[in-house]
This record gives C-alpha cells, sequence and structure tokens, in this order.
C-alpha cells in the first residue's frame, strides 16, 4: 500500500520507524507456573507437554520488570518503514545481552529463564511522543513476547548470551 498510494513528496506514514529489541528476564514464578508444574498435576506427571509450551511465544506484559530484567537491552532490527523494502524483512541477525544485577542484590550468579522482545515505533512530527513496549514503560493493551528457553542458565555478573535471531513473516 506504501509503494502504491503514498505519495513520495507529500506524503507522510504513521508510524515511520519501528525498531525491535531484546533482553534477558530471570522470572523463577513464571518458570513454576509454566514448566515446572506439569511434574506434578494431581499426582499425575505431565512432563511431556513440556516441548509444546516451550514451542510457543507467551505474549503478555512482563511483570515485575525492575526484577526480572537481568540484561541490557539489545536492538536488533531498525526499520524506517519510508523505505524498507519486502525482502528486508525476513532476516537473521545475531546479539549479545551482557548480563547485569542490581545494585542491592549480593549475589553475582543470575538465573535466566527466559528473553523478552518488544517493539518501539516512532512517527514523522516530533510534537507525538514515540510508543514503547518495552518491559520499563508503563503497560498498555501492547505486549511483549516472552521465549521460554529450553533449560534455565546459571550466568555469573558480567557474562554475556550470545545467539541468533531468525525473523521471518
Amino acid at each position: 500500500a506504501r509503494d502504491r498510494w503514498l505519495d513520495e513528496k507529500t506524503g507522510m506514514l504513521f508510524p515511520s520507524r519501528s525498531t525491535m529489541s531484546i533482553c534477558a528476564i530471570s522470572d523463577g514464578e513464571l518458570w513454576k507456573d509454566r514448566i515446572t508444574y506439569w511434574k506434578d498435576v494431581y499426582g499425575f506427571d505431565m512432563t511431556n507437554i513440556r516441548s509444546h509450551i516451550l514451542c510457543e511465544p507467551m505474549v503478555e506484559v512482563l511483570e515485575r520488570p525492575e526484577t526480572c530484567v537481568v540484561s541490557k537491552h539489545f536492538k536488533f532490527s531498525d526499520l524506517d518503514l519510508n523505505k524498507v523494502k519486502n525482502e528486508e524483512l525476513d532476516f537473521k541477525t545475531s546479539f549479545e545481552l551482557p548480563i547485569i544485577t542490581k545494585e542491592t542484590s549480593d549475589d553475582d550468579v543470575v538465573v535466566v529463564h527466559a528473553v523478552l522482545i518488544w517493539f518501539d515505533v516512532s512517527w514523522p512530527v516530533s510534537k507525538v511522543a514515540a510508543l514503547t513496549t518495552a518491559p520499563e514503560a508503563e503497560p498498555a493493551h501492547w505486549k511483549q513476547t516472552i521465549l521460554l528457553l529450553k533449560e534455565p542458565l546459571k550466568c555469573v555478573k558480567g557474562s554475556k548470551i550470545t545467539g541468533m535471531i531468525d525473523l521471518k513473516r
């Protein structure tokens, strides 16, 4: 629609820029509710459901981001929506998440249970505030995506988690 209907000289696209970011989260309660729970469901071992749960992304707002976010944010996509081409929307890129702990924490070991992905968009006019779905932002009807790890990772403060994102439409 943009290429067909938007006038190149006078047209404006709202939003005009989109970014996607990722961070590591530590949430033992989430892990217990979604994974450990299946070890004993009213006396039945239903751990075979675990593999199905791990395949499904969870679209929700992260509760307690102030304690759950345990890495720096990494922006893995930055698209100018005025110029991006269809073929650029499928991509593979690496990421690096330096592990951090809160100033009040004496523990140098952090258990990472999942990664969190979110988007931000901005507009071509400065008077309109950008829309962010970052974990620290005020929650709205937009949510984040939580991807549980197959197994929790024990990380030392200052270490880095590296990985690859393969994004396809």
